[in-house]
């Protein structure tokens, strides 16, 4: 995914991620491991040739429980720790007191804590499912705290899911729409960028198909990303495979 400010501002994002089937399920209870790379290139908005510019590689690995409440309710809880490698390229006019405290550093090492939790509602061919993740980075080794003494991001999700609206080979594909709003916390994100949220739509495809007896789904689709202020907007797509 990514996106681009009127002001010069890019935030471009890459995530693959792996989740196992469950490894304890008593039919009402299943839990599962998780495992999440990630790429994250920010730049705010350039003003006089100065800009502030970060780059993070993470690695975060979770498990997770989804207890069944209901035969048309679940609930799942979360739970995510990794590691982050934050390099800053900023750069900013000589004198300039802001942007020299800004370049003061250059690489940094960080924890990652991710909690998330969602629901699941069914009723016929449709299924609601909302959620709420977090993500806090906090550095090692540093009383200073350079990227924030907490500081991360945020997401309210919502997926719509119907089932059977079309028919591939004989075998019955869904259609889903998932909207995503969140944002960035810690000091001087929202000057840095220009804009304070994000809303992102998907609009996703569930084509099942079958290889040498095994039937795999296969989820992929385009989203629009907006964000509410300089101009924000760009493009996200998404490819899944499960088995």
């Amino acid at each position: 995914s990514g996106l681009r400010t009127e002001g010069g501002g890019k935030y471009s994002r890459w995530t693959v991620p792996w989740h196992s089937e469950c490894l304890y399920d008593t039919g009402r209870v299943c839990s599962g491991v998780y495992l999440r790379g990630s790429y994250i290139d920010l730049k705010g908005d350039v003003e006089d040739g100065a800009v502030v510019h970060w780059r993070s590689y993470g690695m975060l690995v979770g498990t997770d429980v989804t207890v069944r409440l209901s035969e048309h309710v679940s609930v799942r809880g979360g739970l995510g720790v990794g590691y982050a490698r934050v390099r800053n390229m900023s750069h900013g006019m000589e004198g300039d007191e802001y942007y020299e405290e800004v370049l003061g550093w250059e690489r940094k090492n960080a924890l990652i804590v991710s909690p998330e939790i969602s629901g699941t509602i069914t009723s016929g061919n449709f299924t609601l499912s909302p959620g709420l993740s977090f993500l806090s980075l906090r550095e090692f080794s540093s009383s200073r705290h350079d990227i924030g003494s907490y500081a991360g991001s945020y997401s309210v999700r919502m997926t719509y899911t119907f089932r059977d609206v079309f028919r591939v080979m004989g075998r019955g594909s869904d259609v889903i729409v998932e909207n995503n709003t969140g944002g960035f916390y810690g000091p001087g994100w929202k000057e840095d960028l220009g804009f304070s949220l994000v809303n992102e739509t998907q609009l996703l495809f569930s084509i099942p198909f079958c290889v040498g007896g095994h039937v795999f789904s296969l989820r992929a689709g385009p989203g629009f990303i907006k964000g509410n202020g300089g101009g924000a907007r760009g493009v996200s797509f998404s490819f899944g495979l499960k088995t």
